[in-house]
This record gives C-alpha cells, sequence and structure tokens, in this order.
C-alpha cells in the first residue's frame, strides 16, 4: 500500500489535537456542572445529552481524519495498462576521459557532471523509447543494455565516474562502434546515438565507424561539453591542499572542446551537433528523439497503483449525516410533576 500525496498525512496529526481539545472540553464541562448541581440532580436534568454530544464530537472527528486520509490516496494494488506509441532505440555515449575532469562546462563542476546532467534529464523525459548507456575513454563498454526500464537506466547512469573504462584518451571511433552494437538488426525501428564529449580524438578509424553506422541506419547527434578556450584538468588536492592540475613534459595540460570532431561525426549520419551550454540542452535532444520516433511503433505495458480513496470519502460522508440527524437533546414528552 502507498499514497499518491503522502504529504497529506501531516493533517493526522489533527486527531491527538481533537481528542485533547474534546477532554479538556468535557472535564471543563462537568466542572461547571458540578459547581451549578448537585451531579445526581445533574445527570437527571441533562439525561443523555453529554453522551449524544460525545458521540457527535467522536464521528466529526473521526470523518475529519477519513477526509484527510482520502486526500493523501492511498493506493492498493496494480492495474495493468496496454499504452501504444512510437518510440526509437537510444545509444548514449559518454565521454569520461580525464580531459571530462576539466571545471569548463559552465553549469556543472565538471564537463563529465555537465554530460551526466544532461543525459539525466533527457533519460527522465522519455516514454516509448529504448535506452542503452555506454562510456568510452580509448575503447568503449556498455554498462547499460537496450531497456525500456528508464529507472533502471538512471540508476547505472549513478555510477558513472571518471576513467571508469580505463585510463586512455577519447576515441569516438570506439564509441559509435559499441553504440551500433547496441542495435537489434532485427527491429525496425529507428536508431539514434548520442554522444556526450569534448571531441579531443586521439585515435583513428572515426570515419569508418561513421560510415558503419550510417549503413545501419543510426543517427548519430553529438554534444560538446566544454569551451574551446579550454582549462587546465584536476588531478585532486596536493600535500599542502591545493589543486594538482595534468602535466605532459613539465607543461600544464590544457584541454579545448573540439566542435569540428563532433560536428563531423554529427553530419556524416545526418545528425546535428549542439553545444551543451545548460542541462536544457536535453530539451533539444529529446526534440530529434520524437521526430525520429515515427520509424518504430511501441507497445508497453505498464502497472498503474489502484486509487482507494472512495470508501474512506463515503464513510465520511454517512458519518457526518448520522451526526446531524443526531439530536442534540433528547426528544419526547416532558414529565407531569405529581
Amino acid at each position: 500500500m502507498g499514497f499518491g500525496q503522502p504529504q497529506w498525512l501531516w493533517g493526522l496529526i489533527a486527531a491527538p489535537i481533537g481528542v485533547a481539545a474534546s477532554l479538556l472540553w468535557w472535564f471543563a464541562d462537568r466542572r461547571r456542572g458540578a459547581a451549578f448541581a448537585d451531579p445526581a440532580l445533574l445527570a437527571r436534568v441533562m439525561g443523555g445529552r453529554r453522551s449524544r454530544a460525545t458521540l457527535k464530537t467522536v464521528m466529526v472527528l473521526v470523518a475529519l481524519l477519513l477526509t484527510v486520509a482520502a486526500a493523501a490516496r492511498p493506493q492498493v494494488g496494480h492495474e495493468w495498462q496496454t499504452a501504444l506509441g512510437s518510440g526509437v532505440d537510444v545509444v548514449v555515449a559518454i565521454d569520461v576521459s580525464t580531459s571530462m575532469r576539466a571545471a569548463d562546462a559552465g553549469f556543472a563542476r565538471s564537463r563529465l557532471y555537465g554530460a551526466l546532467a544532461i543525459v539525466d534529464r533527457l533519460v527522465s523525459r522519455l516514454e516509448y523509447d529504448r535506452v542503452a548507456l555506454v562510456t568510452f575513454t580509448d575503447e568503449a563498454t556498455t554498462i547499460c543494455p537496450m531497456t525500456a526500464d528508464m529507472g533502471a537506466v538512471l540508476t547505472m547512469l549513478d555510477g558513472v565516474d571518471y576513467e571508469s573504462v580505463g585510463e586512455g584518451g577519447t576515441a569516438l571511433a570506439a564509441a559509435v562502434r559499441e553504440a551500433c552494437e547496441r542495435f537489434d538488426p532485427k527491429e525496425s525501428r529507428g536508431r539514434v546515438v548520442i554522444i556526450l564529449s569534448d571531441g579531443e580524438d586521439q585515435e583513428q578509424g572515426v570515419e569508418e565507424a561513421v560510415a558503419e553506422a550510417k549503413r545501419l541506419g543510426a543517427v548519430v547527434h553529438t554534444v560538446g561539453i566544454g569551451t574551446t578556450e579550454g582549462a587546465r584538468i584536476p588531478l585532486g588536492s596536493g600535500l599542502f591542499g591545493g589543486t594538482v592540475y595534468k602535466e605532459y613534459q613539465g607543461q600544464t595540460v590544457v584541454t579545448r572542446l573540439d566542435e569540428a570532431a563532433l560536428k563531423r561525426v554529427a553530419e556524416g549520419t545526418g545528425g546535428t551537433y549542439r553545444h551543451a551550454t545548460a542541462e536544457s540542452t536535453a530539451d533539444g535532444l529529446v526534440g530529434v528523439i520524437r521526430a525520429a520516433a515515427g520509424k518504430g511503433r511501441t507497445v508497453r505495458t505498464v502497472t498503474t497503483a489502484r486509487e482507494a480513496f472512495q470508501p474512506l470519502i463515503a464513510l465520511a460522508l454517512v458519518l457526518l449525516i448520522v451526526e446531524a440527524l443526531v439530536p442534540s437533546r433528547s426528544v419526547g414528552r416532558r414529565p407531569v410533576a405529581p
């Protein structure tokens, strides 16, 4: 059992407050009555008024609690529903090389974290598509196979870190080849590859890999992370707390975004290149994925929780109706004095 809007459960705090207020009123009423007349005589005069007043108060309090619980939308069990929509197969390849440590993404503390923020937003907005995740340096590996379970994709995305595929440089060819291997040749769905990288390609063979992607009908879109001005590559903290930067032959290494390399990869398959300036870069990627979605249809079975607030509302209404019908004092003929 769960709740669709659990924040309403805080309203159940009204229960002990209401009970405490009712008890205070009851004791105060008894003290006033004791000061007015003898308890035995007062009981004869009042009849069952106090009992009815207590009953009416309890019914109102219970109705209030039932209403609050209903507002929290209790949900029990699940209903299976089949949804039909258009979707494509998407492979997202993320550069995790050393240069992705550079802090010139602008909207994140490093290039890699900027890329991850974009992918997180992208995956969260997909519906009928299937997604696979690839990470790469000078080699590539699949960290999440093709799946329609976006929750699983986001879970695997949380584990992505620097150099999780080795400590080499960037090989766009390896990323493209690994991404293409994730597509099922028996499927006629649209195929989209999204590469997020700084484009500092240090390997050969990217033209051949792009040609193979085009032959398979995959469209490669690239996203450039970083700036063309470049930035140093932090490696950690030094002995006295300062930041240590990557060096080569005694010189500090500056890594720069290579937009030209990323544009060539995208244009080779009819894809697009975009420079990442914010997490909202993902919105443009969602657009190109939806544009390709007409090439395939997806039948997706989903579960939805059954709402169970209706009985609570009905019971609350019954209690309020009964409370209104219960008289505050006894109805009958007044006894005649002898």
